[in-house]
């Protein structure tokens, strides 16, 4: 028999029993699914509760198959064997027990880790404490998170990458990247992840094994494993345990490396691992010892590394404030003590630290004069994700770099309008009729970067839509609208800047239709 990986990683699971592939089916046949659990209001979007244990034991009372693995494997409760397997009659819950996802006490099952869906899949993690009643595991399988959210929206993907998930977890952005990837490596420091997340890719394996890019997984610290593919990376995706905490044990949060150190590793080593052209995306945090200088450490780490980067700042916290928010999510069963904060506060005031930001790094390799832009961004996760917008956004910034001596030379360049703008006005009905108030123009997918505009704005990307340069506008913009020509084209090349950073506009000729009927 084949060594099952549960001998290699240390975890409950052994992956490769033939009933792992049928499994997800049969809980799709119960009806155990993101929709029927969303629609009943007991499981959010991101596949966590949504009330307290108490009331969800309460409101999941009853023998129907569904309850029955509810309450077994999202809430870990056991079971009686028999009522289980009346459940899940399509199989044998004999071969459950020998894969590891049901472990026999007695007359009752119960499972060996939570089975969560999470839109199409199904994931495993650890159960929390309040389910469990005992703390922390050391080596807790997180669930997914709003960071994890994040980077899957990150991540800039194109056909055939090889791709390295760093600090895998358990798998869920693997299982993304073999999508559309040629191989997939993910790397952890905790065995047990690395366990769950076998286990995730072969209860999420399509039956049709070629739809998908082959995976495997490595035990070890940041680059460690993955030592003979410097320069061969085409995407990293990292959510790194970035949490600047003073406790060194919190699996799955920190490191173990002092203050945000986790962040300059990442940002110092992440280039070597890159392919020209490959991207590395992450959120994390870091501390800053100037409120209003919020950038310079992190582009510190990263600068004359090789890459075109964007640092970007989603929140800034007072040190305080960021350890009751983080202090929670490490145990999200307690409030955090005055003492617990304090403990926090110290360490910060060790680090000479005034404030933490929380935010995500974007980079991409690329020989040549390289750039570094920082901004803050309200990304909402829910406009859709950003890779694409990314692309565009990196093509337009690399120009704009490129022509820093000559601003205005970039009017003569072909570009042309993404099919990702969106247009929302506001209007005030009057006597004299409907009145505009508010244009605002923003992204969709991608980062909304929304912004006042006036119908010169909508009547210049009207004209970028077929592509061509904008100077070539600028005379009929001027009359329709009565701009002075000089004041005209001033104001078409700071809109033409503006659109290029935000990806709005791509250099370049636009794509030819590929559906029959966009002619």
């Amino acid at each position: 028999m084949a060594t099952q990986p549960e001998r290699l990683f240390g975890g409950p699971f052994s992956p490769e029993v033939p009933v792992v592939r049928q499994f997800a089916a049969v809980l799709r046949d119960v009806g155990y699914v993101s929709e029927t659990l969303l629609k009943v209001g007991i499981l959010s979007a991101s596949g966590t509760a949504t009330l307290p244990f108490h009331e969800l034991l309460n409101r999941c009372q009853g023998d129907i198959p569904l309850v029955i693995l509810f309450r077994l494997f999202a809430l870990g409760q056991a079971e009686p064997a028999r009522d289980v397997a009346a459940a899940l009659a399509q199989i044998n819950i004999v071969d459950l027990i020998e894969a590891g996802i049901l472990v026999a006490a007695g007359d009752r099952v119960r499972a060996s880790a939570a089975i969560m869906p999470l839109g199409e899949l199904y994931i495993c993690r650890d159960f929390s404490s309040s389910m469990t009643g005992l703390p922390p595991r050391d080596d807790q399988v997180l669930p997914v998170g709003g960071a994890s959210v994040l980077t899957d929206a990150l991540a800039v993907r194109s056909p055939g990458q090889l791709v390295l998930d760093l600090g895998c977890g358990q798998g869920v952005h693997m299982l993304a990247a073999r999508r559309h990837a040629s191989r997939v490596i993910g790397t952890d420091i905790n065995p047990r992840a690395l366990n769950f997340s076998c286990m995730n890719g072969m209860l999420n394996q399509p039956l049709d094994d070629a739809k998908v890019a082959p995976c495997e997984v490595r035990e070890g610290s940041f680059f460690e494993p993955v030592e003979e593919y410097r320069n061969r990376f085409d995407l990293i995706i990292s959510n790194p345990p970035f949490v600047l905490t003073p406790d060194s044990d919190r699996v799955g949060f920190t490191s173990g490396l002092r203050g945000d150190d986790t962040t300059k590793v990442l940002l110092s080593q992440a280039p070597d691992y890159l392919s020209e052209g490959g991207w590395f995306v992450a959120p994390t945090c870091w501390y800053h010892h100037d409120p209003y200088d919020v950038y310079t450490r992190p582009r510190s780490w990263i600068e004359g590394r090789g890459c075109d980067v964007f640092i970007a700042r989603v929140r800034t916290y007072h040190p305080r404030d960021y350890a009751w928010k983080w202090a929670k999510e490490c145990n999200p069963e307690t409030e955090p003590t005055e003492n617990e904060l304090d403990r926090w506060a110290a360490m910060f005031e060790s680090l000479d630290a005034y404030v933490v930001t929380f935010g995500f790094i974007v980079a991409r390799k690329r020989n040549g004069r390289n750039w570094i832009a920082t901004d803050t961004v309200d990304y909402d996760t829910n406009n859709g994700p950003a890779g694409e917008q990314f692309k565009r956004m990196f093509e337009g910034r690399t120009m704009l770099h490129e022509r820093a001596s000559n601003p205005a030379s970039i009017l003569d360049v072909p570009m042309f309008a993404s099919d990702a703008v969106r247009i929302a006005e506001e209007s005030t009905l009057t006597t004299a009729g409907w009145r505009s108030d508010r244009v605002v123009f923003s992204t969709t997918p991608g980062i909304a970067w929304p912004f006042r505009g006036d119908r010169v704005v909508a009547a210049l990307l009207a004209a970028l839509a077929t592509g061509g340069p904008p100077r070539q506008h600028i005379a009929k913009l001027c009359r329709d609208f009565k701009l002075d020509p000089q004041a005209g084209t001033n104001e078409v090349l700071a809109l033409v800047r503006t659109m290029l950073e935000r990806g709005m506009l791509s250099p370049g000729r636009p794509p030819r239709p590929s559906h029959p009927d966009a002619q």
